[in-house]
């Protein structure tokens, strides 16, 4: 590709350098979190697909499955993009004083399919004589109108790190048209477009958290000058989440979840609150679900009907929504062939629209020591949640938080069934509202899958 290799007769505005005291550690680690996060950039994107990366640094999907244990032998069919065969990427251009040092391609994944395509583009890292470090965004497009809405209509975006004047360092931002450079600014849109990269990367560098693996180099190599951190950094994002399930696996199937149910569940919503704000939450609840048991069980993969899953695992025999609302969660399961039933001390309005009677109960569940200190005759008390690998879910469970643990163990003692608990408001055991007192350093609290006689468990652990 022949671009000016020249940076400084690039398209420029003084407004589009900023100084910013951090260093190349920094830009590089801010750098990695925005390839793998354009979400931090445009609410229009979901993420990027990372098709290869030569230094290896950043993760393909199918290398994310495979550390999370997930992988999967082909791509799905709901998949927004399933392609995982890496674009050759475009040759790198020739820059004035620089040294190419890793090339990375991505494939950019927008939120609504149906409304923008995905992209491909070449990022291509350069140092510089003068120690500055240039990142070079290509879009895999030959003109304006190949370019989709989210993208700026350019050839070429770079990124310049410079410290030529240090203590102190700068960052800012060069640009190529697609037509022949003017000299005239760049049209309102992308005018506003290139100051909002150049505050979120600011932002980010600013935010004092950074990936263990930056932390642990800096630590071991504080006295060696010649060390090789600034040219191996990890990645931020992919080192603090997705650690359960790769997030392209979850995003795919929530993509193809909101596609068949929100507009309908949102037109026939019936309750006095917001439905996009359920509708939403539950459809992406309900995909992470989906791909969590499609890892757990044998016959998962198309909604426990008994074709293949993986291998070796236990077998899917149904789920307990013990706090379901609404019972928007549980309708969408039972719509993806997963069978199970919901309980809730009251009924909705919601469960008249949406034709599960069979699957949504009236009950209060009491948990079984304070159920044996009652003798009112009650026939909608429980403690029953489920028969023996009966998956609980523990949705905004509220009071009930705190026991889901402790049900599955009482359901099942010798096998205590599975869980999954997404907390809201914090209680005690006792059902009156606790706020526990944070975390002492160095201690972490973690979600691991826990293999138990041959079923996976899911439960929450601490760990020193």
């Amino acid at each position: 590709m022949s671009l000016i290799s020249d940076l400084d007769k690039w398209q420029f505005s003084p407004e589009y350098q900023v100084p910013l005291d951090i260093t190349v550690n920094k830009f590089l680690e801010v750098t990695d979190l925005l390839l793998e996060n354009p979400n931090l950039n445009s609410s229009h994107l979901f993420r990027a697909d990372i098709l290869s990366d030569s230094a290896h640094i950043l993760k393909t999907n199918a290398e994310k499955e495979v550390e999370c244990g997930q992988q999967r032998s082909k791509p799905t069919a709901n998949a927004v993009d399933s392609s995982d065969e890496a674009d050759n990427p475009i040759p790198a251009p020739v820059l004035d004083s620089a040294s190419l040092e890793r090339t990375i391609v991505r494939r950019l994944i927008p939120r609504n399919p149906h409304l923008d395509k995905s992209l491909v583009q070449t990022c291509h890292i350069y140092t510089r004589r003068n120690s500055s470090t240039v990142v070079l965004y290509l879009p895999h497009a030959g003109n304006e109108a190949e370019v989709p809405w989210y993208h700026p209509p350019i050839q070429a975006l770079a990124y310049i790190y410079d410290n030529d004047h240090r203590p102190h360092t700068s960052l800012s931002l060069r640009y190529l048209p697609f037509l022949k450079p003017t000299g005239e600014p760049p049209a309102t849109r992308l005018h506003r477009t290139f100051l909002s990269l150049l505050a979120t990367f600011i932002r980010l560098a600013k935010s004092p958290c950074s990936a263990p693996h930056y932390q642990a180099q800096a630590i071991n190599s504080a006295s060696d000058t010649s060390s090789t951190a600034d040219h191996q950094p990890a990645s931020l994002a992919s080192q603090l989440k997705d650690t359960i399930l790769p997030r392209h696996l979850v995003q795919n199937t929530y993509s193809t979840l909101k596609s068949k149910y929100a507009v309908d569940l949102i037109s026939r919503w019936v309750e006095k609150t917001e439905p996009s704000k359920h509708v939403f939450e539950d459809l992406l609840i309900a995909a992470f679900l989906i791909e969590l048991w499609k890892s757990m069980y044998s016959n998962a993969s198309h909604g426990g009907d008994g074709s293949s899953g993986r291998m070796g695992h236990a077998e899917f025999t149904g789920f307990v929504d013990i706090a379901c609302g609404n019972g928007i969660l549980v309708y969408i399961l039972i719509k993806e062939g997963y069978q199970g039933f919901g309980l809730d001390a009251r009924r909705r309005k919601t469960w008249d629209i949406l034709g599960i009677d069979a699957h949504l109960h009236e009950q209060v569940i009491v948990p079984k020591p304070f159920l044996d200190m009652l003798d009112d005759g009650s026939t909608t008390s429980s403690d029953t949640v489920g028969a023996a690998g009966t998956f609980i879910i523990s949705n905004h469970a509220d009071e009930l938080t705190p026991w889901t643990p402790i049900l599955a163990a009482l359901a099942s003692p010798l096998s205590p069934l599975p869980f999954l608990a997404i907390p809201c408001c914090s209680h005690a055991l006792s059902g009156a509202k606790h706020r526990y007192p944070p975390l002492k350093a160095g201690r972490q609290v973690h979600v691991r899958m826990l293999d138990a006689q041959g079923g996976g468990h899911c439960s929450g652990v601490w760990e020193s």
